[in-house]
């Protein structure tokens, strides 16, 4: 490679260093805690591996200091590497010492649109006025 790579996107991102992952560091970190990571083929979430037995969930790009995060508690020791599956229905985790590995279910949560009230002229029946609706009357 010969050309600068500073602005390049990748089909991935497994790098725990980077500006699209400087929100992962929690504060207190000694540069070693966090693992690995793994950015979803949708690019929306990044998955990373603790050494804290933790497999945390923020959305990517994190770029935020103490970013707000999903964690997910099983390993009994370190998480040595974590990854998305294919389809990010799946993130799989992989210990150090309890040398489990862990399938985690991943949905992405939805907002709902918020509910609002309508208005006034638009929640209230409006009767008609003048003539009656319906059928005529026979003979007249």
């Amino acid at each position: 490679v010969t050309a600068n790579q500073r602005d390049t996107k990748w089909a991935t991102w497994t790098s725990v260093l980077g500006f699209d992952v400087m929100g992962i560091w929690r504060d207190g970190s000694d540069g070693t805690d966090v693992n690995a990571c793994d950015v979803s083929k949708s690019r929306r979430h990044v998955a990373c591996a603790d050494d804290f037995g933790g497999v945390s969930l923020l959305n990517y790009p994190c770029v935020v200091e103490d970013a707000p995060c999903v964690v997910g508690r099983g390993h009994s020791s370190h998480v040595m590497n974590v990854r998305f599956s294919p389809d990010d229905d799946w993130v799989v985790s992989v210990g150090g010492k309890d040398r489990a590995v862990f399938q985690w279910r991943f949905r992405e949560k939805t907002r709902e649109a918020p509910k609002t009230s309508p208005a006034p002229w638009e929640a209230a029946e409006v009767e008609p006025r003048g003539k009656a609706r319906g059928a005529a009357a026979p003979g007249g």
